[in-house]
């Protein structure tokens, strides 16, 4: 299993490496399993990286992919506007479940975490009732010790 902290410093060393001093680059988050704690030994890093508008017009919908230290890193662009439409409505799980969990790894202008910040505190019973459910859809039981 890969250890969290390997793949974190990993991440943070890319990031510094590849997108510091991008002027159009507005940050980067770390996602997936490195960020929420459930690698294992397949894992990658997967980054956003929050960029202006301009740039992801020039780059369209082309993702990115390195493989960085043994590890294969890939990342999305969006906007910062992309990102707030993401988790305004609260309407889609997946993409709240990933954006709770997510790490800032950089942040030139602190939009990225002041956008993060009102989705950090998932409820817990939120959390308990998707982990049921999710659990459920995927097996068809009820896990034992849920209750």
């Amino acid at each position: 299993m890969i250890e969290i902290p390997t793949l974190y410093r990993t991440a943070e060393e890319f990031v510094e490496q590849k997108f510091r001093g991008a002027n159009e680059v507005l940050g980067v988050l770390l996602t997936g399993s490195a960020a929420s704690s459930y690698p294992d030994a397949g894992s990658d890093i997967d980054l956003e990286v929050i960029a202006t508008e301009n740039q992801c017009m020039q780059i369209g919908d082309t993702c990115g992919f390195e493989h960085y230290h043994d590890v294969d890193i890939s990342w999305e662009w969006v906007t910062l506007k992309e990102l707030e439409n993401e988790l305004k409505d609260w309407k889609d799980d997946v993409d709240l479940w990933v954006y709770s969990r997510s790490k800032v790894l950089h942040d030139t202008r602190r939009g990225v975490e002041a956008i993060l910040s009102e989705y950090k505190q998932y409820p817990t019973e939120v959390w308990r009732d998707k982990l049921f459910l999710y659990w459920f859809f995927a097996t068809g039981s009820v896990p034992l010790r849920f209750w």
